[in-house]
């Protein structure tokens, strides 16, 4: 198995947001979902700790498609919510992160807390 790359994965992750379609709203369990996953590879698990991070993974993609800045999990599509979703849970278990998610989420948080101190 090759190495985790957070740079590769951030990549590949915005790559597949910008094709998707932002068409369908997203749902209610959608946003949980995706609440319940991102604490799970958090330290710090404040809302303001969640946005920084959904913002620093897919901010830019989320702006150029909903012209809009990421400030709640409710302003992404449903398209965009499944993406995420799979990319961030583990196979078979649906509201559990997978390594690779928690590698994601941690590396994210470590960036943002850099950035800001």
């Amino acid at each position: 198995m090759k190495p985790f790359d957070f740079d590769l994965e951030v990549r590949a992750l915005r790559m597949a947001i910008r094709f998707s379609s932002h068409q369908r709203f997203i749902s209610k369990k959608q946003v949980l979902g995706l609440i319940i996953l991102v604490e799970q590879g958090l330290k710090d698990k404040s809302r303001e700790t969640r946005l920084a991070v959904m913002n620093y993974l897919i901010g830019d993609e989320i702006r150029d498609a909903l012209y809009v800045r990421f400030q709640s999990f409710k302003n992404m599509s449903g398209e965009c919510a499944t993406i995420l979703i799979e990319y961030l849970k583990k196979p078979g278990d649906e509201w559990s992160l997978s390594e690779n998610g928690k590698r994601l989420i941690a590396c994210a948080e470590d960036r943002i807390k850099g950035i800001s101190v």
